[in-house]
């Protein structure tokens, strides 16, 4: 084997190109191509980049980190443009906590795109992130605006801010009551006493009683039991 400077330069480094590495596992002499390792750097997030924060989508509810699937499971094939919710994991490929980012997301447009097809994405308008079942996990409330291509299994996906809602004066949350009931208790993210507007699923307005319980937490009392959402500001 000659002297390492008297090989030539790759002036064009090409998906198939090689070099010689130590696997970490057994020690032994491997190769890397350059593909496998712009793999590598893309699905472990090694390469960070502002406001883009990168999941797996699966067609099951997953207890892993990094995950996002649609409520009940399946979904590989649904169309970008006809996706309203995504259950998403507190903590992206990199291991950042992401709750406290979804705050500052409400009422802004995100980006959720293939992370190496810019062909595949969903336009939305970020409006509300609610506690899942499992509470490593949250539901993002989305309204599209457009979107290319379809979300398939197993692929990774970027969620990206494209602009940010930065009027505290603004802050809202939307609650949804999925199930009938006369009392409702929300907690919310909005860290004060909020003025409260309730209809219910056929669009009708509720006036309730309110208990502000703290300023992250409140509870509506109503004359009757139904579904619908609950509005803060």
């Amino acid at each position: 084997m000659g002297l390492i400077y008297s090989y030539p330069n790759d002036v064009a480094i090409e998906d198939d190109d090689a070099w010689i590495g130590t696997n970490a596992e057994n020690k032994k002499t491997v190769q890397f191509t350059a593909q496998k390792v712009a793999d590598y750097l893309n699905i472990n997030g090694k390469i960070s980049v502002a406001n883009q924060y990168g999941f797996r989508f699966r067609t099951i509810e997953t207890t892993a980190r990094a995950s996002m699937f649609f409520s009940g499971g399946g979904g590989s094939g649904t169309d970008f443009s006809s996706i309203t919710q995504l259950i998403v994991s507190n903590y992206d490929i990199t291991g950042q906590f992401m709750p406290n980012f979804f705050g500052i997301l409400i009422g802004s447009e995100i980006l959720i795109s293939h992370k190496d097809d810019v062909n595949s994405f969903g336009h939305y308008t970020f409006q509300a992130y609610n506690a899942f079942s499992d509470p490593n996990f949250y539901i993002l409330d989305l309204a599209p605006l457009a979107g290319n291509n379809t979300i398939v299994n197993g692929e990774y996906y970027y969620i990206s801010s494209l602009n940010l809602n930065t009027n505290n004066n603004d802050k809202n949350f939307i609650f949804n009551q999925g199930t009938p009931a006369a009392t409702w208790n929300i907690s919310h993210t909005l860290n004060k006493f909020p003025s409260v507007s309730v209809v219910d699923s056929a669009g009708t307005m509720w006036y309730p009683a309110i208990t502000y319980n703290s300023t992250t937490s409140i509870t509506l009392e109503f004359s009757a039991a139904f579904s619908g959402k609950a509005y803060l500001n």
